[in-house]
């Protein structure tokens, strides 16, 4: 086979490539800060978890994360790191995974260049040093894919993977909801290559398991087993507040599918994104003519199970789909491309170093061009550690908060002030959409003496005084930090309606 001539020292490569994930990531996890909002909520909720840990059978976001954060966080409890760290470790083992996966179902030449192309892959370096929850989900979702395709092929610890992999499943179900839309991939790669449809009638329901106990708790306590899937599953009023504030916008099929599309090419470029369309045509068609194996079968399973749930989630909220929610699907499409593209390596018989340098290149160069959403920023938050250092001053132990959003900036503070767990409600769109009864009923039993705000969050400041009955006025304010400001507000809750 000709691209055997290609040669690569494994395992040396293979560690040689590792080694540069992991470098990358940590240098990215140490010099830069994440970017306020859902990475850093991420890091105090495994924080939370880790000082009192409780069982969750309902809520908008999945518990699974925290858990696993959280027991890891017995080994480095320093909020501001452990998850991120947690992150990096699982970032460059979702190198080593992709690596073992790719060369199951292709080649050693194709695996070789996914897992170098995942390894400096721009945003998967970026989100790796971030405490949210995509590293690790699609960790999971990877070593289970390799796991059952381990169980089928090989005879040694046979049960082992396919435990492995069921468990691995299992728990991707409790990180993100995007795992539920692709429980079929395993139970339909089991069933083309045992046919044992009892075992496989199983395995649907064992990977379904926790799903089902989460949507039936949801049921329960809030009269909805869909309440954590979407924005859609608000009330109209609460619908367009968010929608307001966050540009989540509906858009139909077309718009939809022309936005997929465009994102898809601004991720891996369009000599990544025109070669994948190829390798999944090619797929198809050999799938259809009987030649395609049953493990290509299963990863274009994914691929497109994946993206009609991308799609569906941006028809629902339009621009405001964030890029790491592609993540998945832009790095398991690799292996597809590069596959597709071995016929143009065959044509150059001593130059075949140019398409992997090529493919890599054009990646690493439309991330470079194009302006996607990033997931670390060199600006240190100084006003909200400011805040902070006050409130661990000044605080006394016990004594509630409150804090508006600020530009999501107020999700930095409990990071460098970890003593405020319990004893803080953040006031947002999301938070009055989501749980505006339980943000009344903490104000009414906590009595918070403390309100961090800032001059444009005036809405919601206006929220509490229509809530208390009394106004907020400068002679309330303690101290400022650049725009964040500390209000005593003890005196507001004498009226409080409970």
């Amino acid at each position: 086979m000709k691209l055997a001539k290609i040669k690569f020292q494994y395992p040396l490569t293979l560690y040689s490539i590792v080694v540069l994930a992991i470098c990358l990531r940590f240098l990215v996890c140490f010099y830069y800060v994440e970017v306020p909002g859902d990475g850093p909520i991420r890091a105090f909720l495994t924080y939370a978890w880790y000082d009192s840990p409780s069982l969750e059978f309902h809520g908008w976001w999945l518990p699974g994360f925290k858990y696993i954060t959280g027991l890891f966080s017995y080994l480095i409890s320093d909020p501001l790191y452990s998850t991120r760290i947690f992150n990096v470790l699982v970032g460059t083992g979702t190198v080593l995974v992709f690596f073992f996966l790719v060369r199951e179902i292709y080649n050693q030449y194709t695996a070789f260049v996914s897992a170098l192309t995942l390894a400096v892959f721009p945003q998967h370096v970026a989100l790796s040093a971030t405490s949210l929850t995509e590293p690790f989900f699609i960790f999971l979702i990877l070593l289970s894919i390799v796991s059952v395709t381990w169980a089928i092929n090989r005879e040694r610890f046979r049960r082992v993977y396919f435990i492995t992999a069921v468990v691995c499943f299992m728990v991707a179900t409790t990180i993100r909801y995007e795992a539920w839309a692709l429980i079929p991939i395993l139970p339909l790669y089991y069933f083309l290559r045992t046919r044992r449809l009892t075992v496989t009638i199983g395995l649907i329901f064992v990977l379904a398991a926790l799903p089902f106990i989460w949507l039936t708790s949801n049921y329960l306590y809030y009269g909805d087993p869909f309440f954590g899937v979407g924005v859609a599953r608000l009330p109209g009023a609460q619908i367009e507040k968010i929608r307001e504030y966050s540009g989540m916008y509906p858009m139909n099929l077309w718009s939809a599918g022309g936005l997929l599309i465009h994102k898809i090419s601004a991720h891996i470029g369009l000599f990544a994104a025109v070669l994948a369309g190829i390798g999944l045509v090619d797929t198809c068609i050999r799938f259809f003519a009987g030649r395609a194996k049953a493990e290509e079968v299963l990863l274009c399973s994914a691929i497109t199970i994946f993206y009609i749930g991308v799609l569906r989630v941006m028809m629902d909220i339009g621009y405001a789909t964030w890029d790491r929610y592609l993540m998945f699907g832009s790095i398991v499409i690799f292996p597809v491309a590069i596959y597709a593209g071995r016929s143009v390596i065959s044509k150059i018989e001593s130059y075949r170093w140019l398409f992997p340098a090529a493919f890599i290149g054009s990646i690493l160069l439309t991330n470079y061009m194009n302006s996607y959403q990033r997931y670390v920023t060199s600006e240190e938050p100084i006003d909200s550690q400011n805040v902070a250092s006050w409130l661990r001053e000044n605080r006394a132990e016990g004594v509630a908060v409150l804090m508006t959003r600020m530009d999501w900036q107020s999700s930095y503070i409990p990071l460098y002030d970890p003593t405020l767990a319990g004893d803080f409600v953040t006031i947002s769109p999301w938070s009055l959409a989501r749980r505006e009864d339980e943000v009344m009923g903490f104000i009414c039993r906590r009595q918070p003496r403390l309100l961090i705000s800032m001059t444009a969050d005036e809405e919601f400041i206006a929220w509490i005084e229509n809530f208390t009955g009394t106004s907020i006025d400068s002679t309330m304010l303690t101290a400022e930090f650049g725009r964040h400001q500390i209000y005593d507000i003890a005196e507001l809750y004498f009226s409080c309606r409970e």
